[in-house]
Order: structure tokens, then sequence, then C-alpha cells
């Protein structure tokens, strides 16, 4: 095989190649949704601790979700970041496969507020978008690598 056959091979492989590279996108995309879904709730490295006032806001307002999450284990009205569900259900991942391009993020409000903290207002940063992100991208190049290989193997 000399240098135009492979030429000829890759560019007939060029659609499988980026069809692949957009499932391994994909990939990423869903699970750092996920990922960050999961951060919701409960205390990651670093948060700070809900204030009293937040945590009797927060059953009050939510008493019969308060007792569901308590009886299962969970922590109460001492979730960080999940009053109703709302934002976690908001957070959604989309992907360009022309453009080999993904967001994943929430349209919700308080999202931000609560990704970046608000000093005026006294809310300290509770991320859980950025390091999802940074988590799922150290298994990008798998996920892109088994995406391709799925396309490639099919043929």
């Amino acid at each position: 095989m000399d240098l135009n056959d492979l030429a000829k091979q890759l560019y007939m492989m060029a659609d499988d190649l980026h069809a692949g590279l957009a499932d391994g996108l994909q990939i990423t995309a869903t699970k750092t949704a996920s990922n960050a879904k999961k951060r919701l709730g409960k205390y990651q490295q670093g948060w700070a601790k809900l204030k009293e006032v937040t945590i009797r806001r927060k059953f009050g307002k939510n008493k019969a979700a308060s007792k569901t999450r308590m009886k299962r284990g969970g922590s109460g009205s001492d979730s960080p970041l999940v009053d109703t569900g709302i934002m976690r259900a908001s957070i959604t991942n989309k992907v360009d496969r022309g453009s080999l391009q993904a967001e994943v993020g929430t349209p919700a409000i308080q999202a931000a507020t609560h990704e970046f903290g608000d000093e005026a207002r006294g809310i300290p940063a509770r991320p859980y978008l950025r390091p999802a992100l940074h988590e799922e991208m150290e298994h990008i190049e798998d996920n892109l690598a088994a995406g391709i290989a799925k396309r490639v193997s099919s043929k």
C-alpha cells in the first residue's frame, strides 16, 4: 500500500470517522449531564454547609419531600441545591454532530448563581457543572475511540 492508497482509504472512511467522533462526543455530553445531576443534593468537596435558616425554609417549603428523603437515608432539607428538583431536571445536553460541538447546562435562573456564587447576596459557590465536566473530560479520548471503533468495525 502506498500513500495514495492510504489517502483514498482515509477519504472513504471520513464519514464513519466523523460519525464516530460525534458518537463519542454524545457519550461524553450525556455522562457529564448525568454526573452534574448526581452532584446536586449531596455536599461536594469545598462546599459550604447550608445555613440553618435555609434548611428551615427548605423544610417548610417542601415537608413531604424532606420527610421522604430522610426515610430513604437522605439528609432531609439539608440537601444543597435541591428544593423542588426543577434545576436537576433542567440539566440537559445538546450535541451538534456536524460541527462536533456539545453543550451541557441548564436554563434554570438559579443555576449560574449556585455554580459561581453571589457574594452580594451571601450565596457561596457550589460548582456542580464544572467539576462534572472536568471529571468526564478525563474519559473523552476513550469515548471518542469507542465511537470511532463502533462505526469503523461495523463496516
